[in-house]
């Protein structure tokens, strides 16, 4: 009898662990607010923390993108999330250079352009989002840039 109330238990803890509506931390991200742990968890999200996820993207010299930053927003973290880029590639810019998400929102919204010169190749552009309170979180933005 011990062993199926313990079977049952374990059965009712996977199936409420499927339904978190986190995504697992991709390659690179890094969760961020004032409950984001020091170091990764090793079970689940933290409570009243944040994580960014982006797509990757691709663009032609002279191109101009718009893209999309998700939010993520675990147990309690409420916060508005300002971004911030790392070194951009030769011709590569961004419009607004720090967007806001609110707190409120799920999303923030960005110009991605390449000049008629930009650096042709694959790039990794390190996204930071800057909470009023607590910890960074940080992901890696893929984008690939081809010739005109």
């Amino acid at each position: 009898m011990k062993i199926a109330w313990s079977l049952l238990l374990l059965a009712a803890a996977l199936t409420v662990d499927g339904c978190a509506t986190t995504p697992p931390p991709a390659r690179g991200d890094k969760p961020g607010g004032p409950g984001a742990p020091a170091q990764q968890t090793v079970y689940g999200p933290a409570d009243n923390s944040f994580n960014l996820s982006l797509e990757s993207n691709s663009l032609r010299q002279g191109d101009r993108k718009s893209v999309t930053v998700a939010i993520y927003r675990n147990v309690n973290f409420k916060g508005d999330v300002t971004l911030g880029f790392g070194d951009l590639p030769k011709g590569l810019s961004i419009d607004p250079g720090s967007p806001v998400i609110k707190r409120d929102d799920t999303e923030a919204h960005f110009t991605l352009t390449a000049a008629d010169d930009a650096s042709i190749g694959d790039f990794s552009i390190r996204v930071t989002g800057h909470p009023s309170k607590g910890p960074d979180a940080s992901n890696d933005f893929n984008v690939t840039v081809d010739k005109k």
